[in-house]
C-alpha cells in the first residue's frame, strides 16, 4: 500500500493495470477496470449502454448528484421516479410505470444511505 501511495499513482498506473488483469482473470472476463469513485462508475455504464443524447434514463429521486451526473454525462436526460416511501429507497414501480416512453433506453438503481436495491 505505501508504495502505491509513494508513486503517485492512486487511479491508474503500473499498480492498477496489474489489479484489473487479476480481476478480469478471476472473474472470467475479457475486460476490467478499476475506477476511482461511484461517478466514474456509473458513467462508464452509460458509455457501455451507449446513451446519447435524446435518451431517457429513469433514475431515484433520492440519491447523490452522481446517478444524474453520470447520465447527463452523455447526453441522455435523467427522469426522477419517486422511491417507494421514508423506510424503502427502492424505486416505486407504479411511478415508474407512468414515466416509461419510448425514449426511455435503461432504468437505473441506486443504493441511498445504506439500503440495497431490490
Amino acid at each position: 500500500m505505501v508504495t502505491v501511495l509513494q508513486s503517485w499513482w492512486l487511479s491508474m498506473g503500473p499498480k492498477t493495470q496489474k489489479l484489473e488483469e487479476a480481476f478480469g482473470r478471476f472473474i472470467g472476463a475479457k475486460h476490467a477496470f478499476a475506477v476511482a469513485n461511484y461517478t466514474a462508475a456509473l458513467h462508464i455504464a452509460c458509455l457501455v449502454l451507449g446513451l446519447k443524447p435524446g435518451d431517457e434514463v429513469l433514475c431515484p429521486a433520492l440519491t447523490l448528484v452522481a446517478t444524474a451526473n453520470a447520465i447527463r454525462y452523455t447526453g441522455a436526460q435523467p427522469v426522477f421516479v419517486d422511491v417507494c416511501g421514508p423506510y424503502d429507497f427502492n424505486l416505486s414501480v407504479a411511478d415508474a410505470g407512468g414515466k416509461i416512453t419510448a425514449r426511455t433506453k435503461a432504468i437505473m438503481v441506486a443504493y441511498y444511505a445504506g439500503g440495497m436495491c431490490m
